[in-house]
């Protein structure tokens, strides 16, 4: 029995397994962002979702089941938002001139990243602090980002008629170093560094594999 001036904290009501998961991860999601990776315990996160530790456990069974989902669901969303630009015309692969491919897709990532705050800081910034499991997680999406900007980067340098003045493996390196210090920059320093900023640079880069 609770002691007399004791605070009871208020009943969470009942609410379907997608939507209470939800809650929680996005709950996660400012303490992050907010205070760090270290922060991020059950007891942490059912009081910044209003609800008691058992609550939590109900639907995740442990911390690291908890960020794993969490990173799932933000990358997930990150990909959604980047690929966004291909169905709703902003970006043509099959018609677009290549260097207003690239700024294309740039702009469309780096407006993303702006309007996802949260989202993309859990992202780009997940490397400090973040467990080993997260580590290695942000590791496989930035090789498998890698491939498959090399796989474009190869089908564009097919239609030149002379070799690319870059090796392509380094070229694909280099585009994910650019477009996640850009995020950061974008995030951290938005009056100084903007998207059209980085727009421009993206076609000078394209321009290295030109002969």
């Amino acid at each position: 029995m609770p002691g007399r001036g004791s605070k009871r904290r208020p009943y969470a009501p009942r609410m379907p397994t997608e939507e209470r998961r939800r809650q929680l991860l996005d709950a996660t999601l400012r303490i992050v962002v907010e205070r760090g990776h270290h922060k991020v315990t059950m007891e942490t996160v059912g009081e910044e979702a209003g609800v008691t530790k058992p609550v939590v456990y109900g639907v995740f069974h442990s911390r690291g089941e908890l960020l794993a989902a969490l990173l799932e669901r933000e990358q997930q969303g990150a990909v959604e938002q980047v690929m966004s630009a291909f169905t709703d015309g902003r970006v043509d692969l099959a018609r677009m001139p290549p260097d207003e491919l690239i700024a294309g897709i740039t702009r469309a990532y780096l407006d993303g990243v702006r309007e996802e705050e949260y989202r993309w800081r859990c992202i780009l910034f997940a490397v400090e602090g973040a467990p080993r499991e997260l580590r290695a997680a942000i590791a496989e999406s930035r090789e498998q980002l890698r491939v498959t900007l090399a796989g474009v980067l190869e089908s564009f340098v097919a239609t030149q008629s002379a070799a690319p003045a870059v090796d392509i493996d380094i070229a694909s390196h280099s585009l994910v170093a650019f477009a996640e210090r850009a995020g950061q920059l974008i995030l951290d320093q938005p009056e100084t560094y903007t998207v059209d900023r980085f727009v421009k640079a993206s076609k000078v880069l394209l321009r290295l594999l030109q002969p």
